[in-house]
């Protein structure tokens, strides 16, 4: 419970680097006090959701006339991250000390399988 002095967003945690400002916002004050969540996200351009202390979502300043510059650099990201992922997994299953003809069996294996 916040004291009368408290400021209602006491618990968002804000980092700083040299061109802007990064603020950590934990989900149950995102749902209390969006309005004002929205109102800093306009100075500071980003703010990250976290569940249970861990990043949850990024929300970020949108540019109303370009909706599609953003959704197109949105969409990259997401497939840069899906990307990461993938090669993560790849490596931690060894798939990246294949070698060319282990690949190569794989894929014959699997095509060989849809037919």
């Amino acid at each position: 419970m916040h004291s009368r002095w408290a400021s209602p967003l006491d618990s968002v945690v804000q980092m700083h680097d040299a061109n802007r400002m990064t603020t950590f916002v934990p989900l149950r004050d995102w749902s209390a006090k969006t309005g004002a969540l929205l109102r800093k996200l306009r100075k500071s351009g980003t703010l990250i959701v976290t569940q249970n202390g861990v990043p949850a979502a990024y929300v970020i300043k949108a540019n109303p006339e370009n909706i599609e510059a953003d959704m197109a650099a949105l969409n990259r990201l997401s497939f840069t991250q899906v990307t990461q992922r993938i090669r993560a997994s790849a490596k931690a299953a060894g798939a990246d000390k294949m070698s060319l003809k282990a690949i190569n069996a794989e894929i014959a294996a699997a095509r060989a399988g849809r037919r």
